[in-house]
């Protein structure tokens, strides 16, 4: 059996044809896992500072419960999540009975959130 040499050059187009295709297909899914990567990783940094955000919310409102301001420093971690700290810090300021109250919640690498804010002491 004798093959033309058109024949040949068709059959080296066409592998020259299905290489470039998949080399195109190859780079389109690299990018498409890496952008489903980087949507993933932010979906879990959006998870944790939301969590943050709310055991800080769940810490200020604690201390109003209290009802109560010591001058000084406390830290701690919160129950059942071992990976986050809480730790607050209460100053006595030039007007008697009002104190300043920072309240500082960190974990899991993310940059630690903070809320400061002035409380009346009731007695």
């Amino acid at each position: 059996m004798k093959v033309s040499a058109d024949c040949l050059r068709n059959w080296g187009i066409l592998l020259l044809e299905l290489a470039l295709a998949m080399l195109f297909i190859s780079v389109a899914l690299v990018g498409l896992l890496d952008g489903f990567r980087a949507s993933l990783d932010a979906h879990r940094a959006n998870d944790t500072h939301t969590e943050l955000r709310l055991l800080l919310e769940e810490e200020a409102n604690e201390l109003e419960r209290q009802g109560f301001f010591q001058v000084g420093a406390s830290q701690g971690e919160f129950r059942g999540k071992t990976t986050f700290t809480w730790k607050t810090e209460t100053q006595a300021t030039s007007i008697p009975s009002l104190y300043r109250v920072k309240v500082t919640v960190a974990g899991r690498g993310e940059k630690a959130e903070e809320v400061v804010y002035l409380r009346a002491r009731e007695d």
